[in-house]
Order: structure tokens, then C-alpha cells, then sequence
């Protein structure tokens, strides 16, 4: 497995409550070749993202203080939709909480737990799409 080809390493913020999920999420992304910086609620997690402008941001959803639908409303006000990959985290993956957290503007979502590949497979951008009658 390897990270994006590019000149730089990706940037990724990671928002999560579980120290023991965070540290082992960060650690892993790391040795992938990620700059990572974690956070541990909503609120500093929504400040993280807002000041490094990661390029991919993992936001758990149950979060202290502010929850991740609001931390992605936050940043969304400000960053826009193309600056940033947003992921959701969360234990639940039934078709209504998939359709909230798109709702509430997040590109993907990961249903823990997750493996690493999982992980890193959700950070990337989905593929283009070929043309009709390419």
C-alpha cells in the first residue's frame, strides 16, 4: 500500500475522542507517509482544520462538545466543498446515517472499525468518470 504519488506529503487531520483510535490511526498514517495532526473534539478538531487546511480530514461523528455533523458545517461554511477531502467516522453504516453525513457535507464514510486500508482508500479522490461512449 502506498500514499499518493506526489511532491509533498498529504496533509490529514484526524478527529477523534479515543486516544488509544487516534494515536494508532496516527501512527499508522505516519509510517504511510502522511502528515497527520490529530485532535480529540469537536471543537479544537473544527479549529485544526480550519487553520492547517489538511487535505483530507477524518472526523468522527460522536464527538465531546460540538459532534462531527457540526464540525463538518463548520468547516464547510468556510472552506467550501473543493478544498478538502471529508471523511466520517462513526460505528454506525446503515443507509440513513451514510445519507446524514452526506448531508452534512462529507465526501465519504467509514464505519468503524475500520482497517488501514480502508482508511486510506477513503482518503483518495473517487476516479474520474469516462465520457459516455468513451
Amino acid at each position: 500500500m502506498t500514499v499518493i504519488d506526489s511532491e509533498r506529503a498529504v496533509s490529514v487531520v484526524l478527529v477523534e475522542d479515543n486516544e488509544d483510535i487516534r494515536e494508532s490511526m496516527e501512527e499508522l498514517l505516519t509510517a504511510l507517509g502522511y502528515e497527520v495532526h490529530g485532535a480529540s473534539d469537536g471543537a479544537s478538531g473544527a479549529a485544526l482544520i480550519l487553520q492547517l487546511e489538511p487535505d483530507v480530514a477524518i472526523v468522527d461523528i460522536g464527538l465531546p462538545g460540538i459532534d462531527g455533523y457540526e464540525v463538518a458545517a463548520r468547516v464547510r461554511h468556510r472552506l467550501g466543498h473543493d478544498r478538502l477531502r471529508l471523511v466520517a467516522m462513526t460505528g454506525y453504516g446503515d443507509d440513513s446515517d451514510r445519507r446524514r453525513t452526506r448531508e452534512a457535507g462529507f465526501d465519504t464514510h467509514l464505519v468503524k472499525p475500520a482497517g488501514i486500508d480502508d482508511v486510506v482508500k477513503v482518503m483518495l479522490p473517487p476516479a474520474p468518470q469516462a465520457a459516455p461512449g468513451s
